[in-house]
C-alpha cells in the first residue's frame, strides 16, 4: 500500500526588484539618457505602475462579484435538481 506524502504548502513568492546602479550610470555615461530622462522615466513608471495596480483592484472586485453570482446560480440549479430527484422518486 502507498503512503501518502504531506503535502508542503508554500507561500506566493513575492518579486523584488532592486534597480542596478551600474545600469543608471552606463545609461547617462553613454548619452542615452540624461538625468532629467532618467527622473521623467522614474515618473512614468511609477505612474504606469499606479494604474496597473489600480486595474488589478478592478479586476479583482469584477471576479469576486462573478463568483459570488455563479456560485449563488450553481447553488440554486443544484437545490432544482435535488428537487426533481426527489420528486421523481416519490412519484416512481
Amino acid at each position: 500500500m502507498a503512503r501518502r506524502q504531506p503535502v508542503e504548502h508554500t507561500h506566493p513568492t513575492r518579486v523584488v526588484h532592486y534597480i542596478d546602479p551600474a545600469m543608471h550610470a552606463d545609461l547617462t555615461r553613454y548619452g542615452l539618457l540624461n538625468h532629467a530622462e532618467m527622473i521623467r522615466r522614474q515618473q512614468r513608471n511609477s505612474e504606469l505602475y499606479l494604474q496597473w495596480k489600480i486595474r488589478q483592484a478592478e479586476i479583482r472586485e469584477r471576479d469576486r462579484k462573478l463568483r459570488r453570482f455563479w456560485l449563488g446560480f450553481g447553488a440554486l440549479a443544484a437545490l432544482a435538481l435535488l428537487a426533481a430527484v426527489v420528486v421523481g422518486g416519490w412519484l416512481l
